[in-house]
């Protein structure tokens, strides 16, 4: 089950000042059979922490939870070659309402 937080409580876990990117980051999320390997373009991200935009209708979104440790390959618009693998906890699952974003969810790694 996704636990949806505010936006406004979103904002007050943030300890970090974070970026928007300049350059093209993806991660690659791999949660086995019978799921798909997803692929995100990373939203923004700071020294320990990242997160990623999931459509509300994806199917991914009913198998993440808050607290949940994942291994997930990450790469550069630099070089799409070269990849890293992260090993992240997913910190929090937020719900975009207004704007742009609405129907998204914003999934906080650390």
């Amino acid at each position: 089950m996704v636990e949806i937080v505010s936006p406004t409580q979103g904002k007050k876990r943030r300890s970090e000042k974070r970026k928007n990117l300049d350059r093209f980051y993806h991660v690659e999320i791999d949660l086995g059979s019978p799921l798909p390997i997803y692929q995100f373009k990373v939203r923004n991200i700071s020294e320990h922490r990242a997160c990623v935009l999931v459509k509300e209708s994806s199917a991914i979104l009913k198998s993440l939870k808050t607290g949940q440790k994942l291994k997930m390959k990450y790469w550069s618009g630099d070089n799409l070659g070269a990849t890293k693998t992260w090993h992240v906890q997913i910190r929090h699952i937020t719900e975009q309402i207004h704007g742009a974003l609405k129907g998204h969810f914003l999934v906080d790694f650390s």
